[in-house]
């Protein structure tokens, strides 16, 4: 998966909530800027519900791992309509020789301990600026969701942690 720079991260969860309404949808916002000089790290991520994605009003918390560019998404549900999530980030650890097409957007099955793709409308690197952008990316339902590379997640046995829970 997609790391953020620097040997030791913080190693803590940024959460954000926002009321979701089954009539008008709504979106929750996250950004994030960890204030370093070196290793300077950016991320900003929403996630876009249409009226009638959810069937009655519910708040909902987004939560980044500061060491890998993973969202969590809280309480676990699915949607009438698939969310769109878009995220910019800038400061990550990229393959210097990953093409822009080989990042997916994933989430983690707990059941099968695996990473499946999901669809989005885009998903670009600048492996030198250390940027991803996704734009589109669709989120039927909440687990953990994460980008890397196909090849990355095989070989790497899916040896990431598993889902964090957000306690408030």
């Amino acid at each position: 998966m997609v790391t953020h720079p620097g040997p030791v991260a913080l190693q803590k969860i940024i959460p954000v909530s926002q009321l979701i309404t089954a009539d008008s949808g709504g979106t929750v916002k996250l950004s994030y800027d960890n204030g370093q000089i070196q290793r300077h790290f950016t991320i900003d991520a929403s996630l876009v519900f249409a009226p009638h994605a959810v069937d009655r009003d519910i708040v909902v918390t987004m939560s980044l791992d500061d060491s890998l560019l993973v969202l969590n998404f809280i309480p676990a549900m699915a949607f009438n309509i698939p969310a769109q999530l878009q995220v910019k980030a800038a400061g990550l650890s990229l393959s210097a020789t990953a093409a822009s097409g080989a990042y997916k957007l994933f989430w983690y099955n707990p059941l099968t301990s695996t990473w499946v793709e999901m669809p989005a409308q885009s998903i670009s690197v600048a492996p030198a600026a250390g940027s991803l952008e996704c734009i589109n990316g669709t989120i039927p339902h909440f687990s953990q969701y994460g980008f890397g590379r196909i090849f990355d997640i095989i070989t790497d046995s899916l040896s990431l942690l598993p889902p964090v829970t957000v306690h408030h």
